[in-house]
């Protein structure tokens, strides 16, 4: 499971966890809901309150209004269930282990509570809760078996309380459900075969429907459900319009929140919205570095992120290493180190450059890695080239909207005398990626043709990826015979830069078409 559920990543299991404390508060005021086991109005008030403090990672006093909520009668379930969150959200974000033995150590004394607690719905459901977030701490850990065990009895928990539509549970338990669907139905074949056996079944679609259901009734899910519902569109359906709009409605919402503030930034990122970003993820910065939030660490890599696109390569430079100081796991790491070493040579410090490039060591098979060490072992090679630089500059004014430029610079390459073919093969793929964003089909189709034809690098994107954005202009022009045709073609090809992202985008895009 491990190198599919990394693409739809951190960010969404963060949503997760995050979604336990940003709950919204329309039933929690009536006596018929009760979620949680919380009946009285000062206790509804202080999950409330602790939520949205969770939310906004105020972690500090999250936990003054939680030891609150544990000293009141009717809290203590409520104010454990929490305190577990809490724990997983900061092993989530900073991959410390020690925020890792103390989300273990409240998983235990949560399901010590629960053997206390009188039978029914939410005590069924804290069951399934419990046991989807230990399935996250274990497969982020590494222990994958266990993690697949667990997700059997989440599964069980949550299908239970999805029998009965009249459960004050139900709308809740569509969450965990669409959550354990959806990463089910992104998993490539040979592990969908196997969690069959174990009988677990489930597409995007279904986990995607039942996501919208919680974020329409949900009385605990609602705002996290729709912003899952913005990331399966991200990551899964490459629809990073539609998944900007609902995370900018939520982020004039929430304009304080950490969490929402990455999420949206992310995808003003993935709509080459580069300069307004910087305008979300900046502040956000700033708010973490105060006393009153714990740090999101995620926000240096994507402010970098944001610079870099701009060409400002030197602040880029200072916020990827200030990512890689402060995280001391794995995540983003290899693709730091590379952007780092990038932005460091195109300041001219070939050098400095080269350190980076020879960190990019890492066991791990997720897509970003191995792009980054095989780009970084070319790097090592030889300098960057006039024409490589201008690729570079080209891809960067591409992924911050700047389409003429990017055309103009793309072309420039395309048309040199003296490109090489893998040259010539990238800039036909990001100039169809320039003509596709303008709507030109035309040309865009004959750019992805041409990359598609003479790659020039068999291991690059440029060839797989030109067959499933056909598929996506297809899709735009309601050819959906020759749009799934065409995704079909992109899941023929093996051994290729991203082919993970590949499968699970194209595998998503069929589905999408079977509705």
């Amino acid at each position: 499971m491990r190198h599919r559920t990394a693409n739809i990543t951190a960010a969404l299991l963060a949503v997760v966890v995050a979604g336990g404390c940003a709950a919204g508060a329309r039933a929690q005021a009536t006596t018929a809901a009760r979620p949680l086991g919380v009946e009285t109005k000062p206790s509804v008030q202080l999950v409330r309150e602790a939520r949205r403090q969770l939310f906004d990672f105020r972690m500090g006093a999250a936990k003054t209004t939680l030891k609150r909520l544990a000293g009141r009668p009717d809290g203590k379930t409520a104010a454990r269930h929490h305190q577990l969150l809490m724990a997983l959200l900061k092993g989530l974000v900073t991959d410390a282990d020690a925020h890792f033995d103390v989300f273990f150590e409240h998983a235990d004394a949560l399901d010590e509570r629960l053997d206390e607690v009188p039978e029914g719905p939410w005590k069924r459901y804290l069951r399934a809760e419990a046991a989807l977030l230990r399935v996250i701490a274990q497969a982020k850990t590494g222990s994958y078996t266990r993690a697949a065990w667990g997700a059997r009895a989440a599964f069980g928990h949550y299908e239970a309380l999805a029998e009965k539509p009249r459960s004050p549970a139900y709308a809740d338990a569509q969450m965990g459900l669409g959550l354990l669907h959806t990463v089910v139905g992104s998993l490539p074949e040979p592990w969908r075969g196997l969690l069959d056996f174990l009988g677990f079944e489930g597409s995007v679609v279904q986990g995607r429907a039942e996501l919208k259901r919680a974020a329409a009734s949900s009385h605990l899910h609602q705002l996290p459900a729709g912003l899952m519902l913005a990331l399966v569109d991200l990551a899964l359906f490459r629809d990073a319009e539609k998944a900007r709009k609902r995370l900018a409605e939520w982020h004039k919402r929430r304009p304080k929140s950490l969490l929402v503030a990455h999420l949206y930034g992310l995808a003003l990122l993935s709509t080459r919205r580069a300069a307004e970003a910087t305008q979300v993820l900046g502040p956000a910065l700033r708010r973490a570095a105060t006393d009153d939030y714990f740090y999101l660490e995620y926000l240096d890599y994507y402010f970098a992120q944001a610079l870099f696109r701009t060409d400002d390569f030197e602040g880029a430079a200072q916020h990827y290493r200030r990512y890689l100081s402060r995280h001391d796991g794995p995540a983003l790491r290899a693709k730091t180190h590379l952007r780092l070493g990038e932005a460091l040579e195109m300041q001219g410090r070939r050098q400095a450059a080269l350190r980076h490039y020879r960190k990019i060591e890492t066991a791990r098979e997720f897509d970003s890695d191995r792009v980054a060490r095989r780009v970084a072992a070319k790097r090592l090679d030889a300098p960057m080239t006039p024409r490589r630089r201008t690729l570079l500059r080209g891809q960067n004014a591409y992924d911050a909207g700047r389409y003429a430029r990017a055309d103009s610079l793309l072309t420039r390459v395309f048309a040199a005398d003296g490109a090489t073919a893998a040259e010539r093969g990238e800039a036909a793929y990001r100039r169809g990626r320039v003509y596709h964003a303008q709507e030109r089909w035309g040309k865009a189709r004959r750019a992805y043709r041409f990359a598609i034809q003479r790659p020039g690098d068999d291991r690059a994107k440029w060839r797989p990826w030109s067959q499933f954005y056909l598929g996506k202009i297809h899709e735009a022009q309601d050819r959906p015979a020759k749009a799934r045709a065409a995704y079909e073609k992109a899941l023929q090809y093996e051994n290729f830069d991203y082919a993970q992202s590949l499968e699970q985008s194209a595998r998503s895009a069929l589905a999408r078409l079977e509705q």
